[in-house]
């Protein structure tokens, strides 16, 4: 409520106005539910019902944007991801040449080319919130 020695300022109420508020708050609802969905789709591969559940709590607790979801998975989630999927085929390569040898795979074995540059990569991997946070950090001071 206005007091009677405030000024009241008139605004003009435009279709362009209303749909510069509504048109992003829809997209904004819309794709939460997406977004849930992607989540449990990846989550739901693993087939552990507490991973699901703890999904399901996190969803509503930290409801965020579509860009948000997207840089973290771009940035946290995929090189991680890319890092793994080296390390596994480094591994793998390791294993199966053991085996075409007809014998076991020894711990010496494991210290090849790909799988060092997939703990490199890992590490990197681990810098990431480091950087980011040393980014804010400079762009937060003046």
């Amino acid at each position: 409520m206005t007091s009677p020695s405030s000024p009241v300022r008139p605004f003009e109420v435009t279709h362009r106005s209303v749909l510069a508020i509504a048109v992003p708050m829809t997209l904004g609802f819309v794709t939460t539910p997406l977004l849930g969905l992607t989540d449990t789709a990846v989550v739901g591969r693993s087939g552990s019902a507490e991973a699901l559940a703890g999904l399901a709590i996190a969803a509503a607790l930290f409801d965020i944007s579509l860009g948000r979801f997207i840089a973290a998975t771009f940035f946290g989630i995929l090189p991680g991801t890319f890092a793994y999927a080296y390390l596994g085929q480094g591994v793998d390569s390791v294993l199966v040449a053991a085996q075409a040898n007809g014998r076991e795979a020894q711990i010496s074995d494991l210290v090849t080319r790909d799988i060092t540059l997939a703990f490199f990569a890992l590490a990197l991997v681990a810098l990431i919130p480091t950087l980011v946070r040393q980014i804010r950090k400079r762009r937060s001071s003046p």
